[in-house]
Order: structure tokens, then C-alpha cells, then sequence
């Protein structure tokens, strides 16, 4: 336990508190009203807004697709379900950058989604779709990956199976 608590020191509450330190100490002297000063500001509250929205929208979708899909992949063997794991897994193990530019040419202005304007379809959200498209896919496939490991890899045996020689289903 004390590795990853050093880890955790160094690499993340380490840096954090440097970056406040030098924000708010000038001179030697706290200056707590520099907090004010900074939320003040209009683009600060915006993207604070735009980072709390999204967060929740992303919290919400993945659990209206996450849920119910980990249910089905735990429970049911269908066809296709391991192509449909497969397409899930792309945009997981894809860097950030590449999920979010894919979503981006899927949904942002000029893209694939973009284009069925012309039927009289609008992108519901435009580029902010992706950032929670991406987010939700990531999170729902741990979510499923979580379940259908579990049931791929622990097989259920008819009842008798692990009997002694000789014994008949069910230990008879």
C-alpha cells in the first residue's frame, strides 16, 4: 500500500500543490483572494460549467448504456457478440486524441452525421458530443468488459460433473 501512496504523492498531490503554491503565494504571502479574482472571470465560469455538465451528461449515459449492456453481455451468448465486443474495445484502447478526433468527424460540423442535415436530421449537441461520446464509450466498456470476462471465462457445468467416477448426475 505505501507504493502506490508514494506514487500518488510524487506524480499527482505533489504537482497539484506546486501549482496552487504558485498561484496563490506571491511574495512569500498567501493571497486566498486570488481564488475570487480567478472565478470571477467569465471564460474561467464557463468552462468550469462546461466540465461540470459534461461530467454528469457522460456519468449519465454510462449508465443508461452501461447497465443494461453489461446485463446482456453477462447473461446472453447472441450472435455477434463478440464482433460487437470488438467494436467496443476500439475506441478504448485508442489514444484520447484519436477517440476524440473519430467522435469529432462523426458528429462535429462537416461530419459523417453532419452531412444527413440535408434529410433534415441536426447533431443534437455538435462538437460537445464528442467529448461525452468518447468519455461514455470508455466507461461503458469497462462496465462490459468487467461482465463478459466473467461470464467467458467461468463456464456453468450440468449438475454431476465433478462427481466421482461411478456416481451418476447429481452425485447419485
Amino acid at each position: 500500500m505505501a507504493l502506490p501512496v508514494a506514487f500518488f504523492a510524487v506524480f499527482f498531490a505533489y504537482p497539484v500543490a506546486a501549482i496552487v503554491a504558485r498561484g496563490l503565494k506571491v511574495g512569500g504571502a498567501w493571497q486566498l483572494g486570488r481564488i475570487g479574482d480567478v472565478l470571477v472571470e467569465s471564460d474561467i465560469r464557463h468552462v468550469l460549467w462546461f466540465t461540470t455538465w459534461q461530467a454528469l451528461a457522460s456519468t449519465a449515459l454510462t449508465l443508461l448504456i452501461a447497465l443494461p449492456g453489461a446485463y446482456v453481455f453477462a447473461r446472453f451468448d447472441f450472435p455477434g457478440r463478440h464482433v460487437l465486443r470488438a467494436v467496443v474495445t476500439v475506441p478504448f484502447v485508442l489514444p484520447t486524441v484519436v477517440v476524440g478526433t473519430a467522435f469529432l468527424a462523426l458528429v462535429g460540423r462537416g461530419g459523417l452525421l453532419d452531412d444527413l442535415g440535408a434529410y433534415g436530421w441536426t447533431p443534437p449537441c455538435g462538437p460537445s458530443c464528442s467529448r461525452t461520446s468518447s468519455s461514455t464509450t470508455r466507461s461503458s466498456y469497462g462496465r462490459w468488459a468487467a461482465s463478459g470476462r466473467s461470464s467467458t471465462r467461468v463456464r456453468r457445468r450440468p449438475r454431476g460433473c465433478s462427481a466421482p467416477p461411478g456416481r451418476g448426475p447429481g452425485g447419485r
